[in-house]
């Protein structure tokens, strides 16, 4: 298909390249900390390189050339625990504002026709999303109306851990939906808002698929059938979501397997597959935070943060924490974010061919317009 929008869940929306200035940000924000701070520093200093640095800007943009994405979702928030998460994700919203500002190639996506312009004129489209939607909403669903407002269409219910939602991957308890849960999926649903069950634990999963009017997603995970993890999901879940029309995207993660190969990815896509046909799946890669392309500079806030967010901070039978050593690991021959074009060729090479324009982000589409529609 000509100009087909090829999509990705990237969580920064931005790589963490670095310049003189970056790095300098960097290292007071380390001095000064706490040490999660950091990332917030780079990304506020690269929105100034961004406003002035031409080399900077043209180095942004041929790594989303070279990746082959023309719409990706970034996670807005803020890594610093200092920053309470309503104003972090506010903070992060006005990132995005000021980079779409600055650079005429980065343009707002809202609407599924948005995207369809972005990927026609050959630029890149920022779709922003929220990860943590009960942490926002405290028991308020009327702060979904704040999100959608400001131009967020993908709203995770729960990140790891419990919320005024419901519960996370992470999560013990195995408690569901709450009553402000449902309060908010009727919000969601009302703005045909795009319901991200992702880090949800089984049962809040199988909750809101149930009480959602509108198809609802899983925008970055994998089969639960084929590796026991805590983000992945049954197929239990996986039949839920199809139930009611929706869409999985699958991780090209590599801290997510056992094995990160190709031959890994291909077997988790033809599970999906069979439970949701070839036109009800995608990639979605969780890319950017913890990978290659973070310098060192960065680790150890990250490394803090993730430690921090998934509730987890010692290894356990259930879940392993982060570690420095991880950010070094590939999926195959993807190792940095200028990569990607690899997973093309793999699927290709794997016999996804006939699907391959649907896979890379034509079926997420088509999932956002019958989200649109219903």
């Amino acid at each position: 298909m000509a100009d087909s929008v090829v999509f990705d869940y990237l969580p920064p929306g931005v790589l963490p390249f670095t310049t003189p200035a970056i790095e300098e940000a960097i290292e007071q924000a380390s001095r000064e900390g706490p040490e999660e701070s950091t990332w917030d520093a780079m990304l506020d200093a690269g929105v100034k390189e961004l406003q002035t640095n031409e080399e900077f800007v043209d180095r942004m943009r041929v790594a989303y050339d070279r990746a082959g994405v023309n719409v990706v979702t970034p996670t807005v928030w803020s890594f610093d625990p200092s920053v309470d998460f309503r104003e972090g994700v506010y903070s992060d919203i006005a990132r995005w504002t000021a980079r779409q500002e600055a650079i005429d190639w980065y343009r707002p996506v809202r609407t599924p026709s948005d995207a369809r312009a972005v990927a026609a004129d050959g630029d890149v489209g920022i779709l922003m999303n929220v990860q943590n939607t009960g942490a926002f909403t405290a028991g308020d669903a009327d702060r979904v109306d704040d999100l959608f407002n400001a131009g967020v269409r993908i709203m995770q219910l729960t990140y790891n851990t419990q919320n005024h939602v419901g519960a996370g991957c992470t999560e013990p308890s195995g408690s569901g939906l709450s009553n402000h849960g449902l309060g908010v999926v009727d919000r969601l649903n009302d703005h045909n808002a795009i319901i991200d069950l992702s880090h949800c634990n089984r049962e809040t999963t199988l909750d809101a698929a149930e009480a959602s009017s509108t198809p609802v997603a899983a925008t970055h995970t994998h089969c639960g059938a084929l590796h026991d993890h805590p983000r992945a999901k049954s197929d239990a879940e996986l039949e839920a979501i199809a139930a009611g029309d929706g869409y999985v995207g699958l991780l090209a993660y590599p801290h997510q397997y056992e094995q990160p190969t190709f031959d890994t990815l291909a077997e988790h896509l033809e599970h999906l597959i069979s439970i949701l046909g070839t036109d009800r799946v995608g990639i979605g890669t969780d890319w950017g935070v913890t990978t290659a392309d973070v310098p060192d500079s960065l680790r150890p806030g990250v490394v803090s943060f993730i430690r921090r967010a998934t509730d987890m901070k010692e290894k356990t039978e259930e879940y392993e924490p982060f570690s420095m050593e991880k950010f070094d690991t590939g999926f195959g021959e993807f190792k940095t974010y200028e990569d990607r074009g690899v997973i093309k060729e793999e699927l290709v090479d794997r016999g996804f061919d006939e699907h391959i324009d649907g896979l890379l982000g034509e079926n997420f589409l088509s999932f956002w317009e019958r989200v649109c529609e219903a």
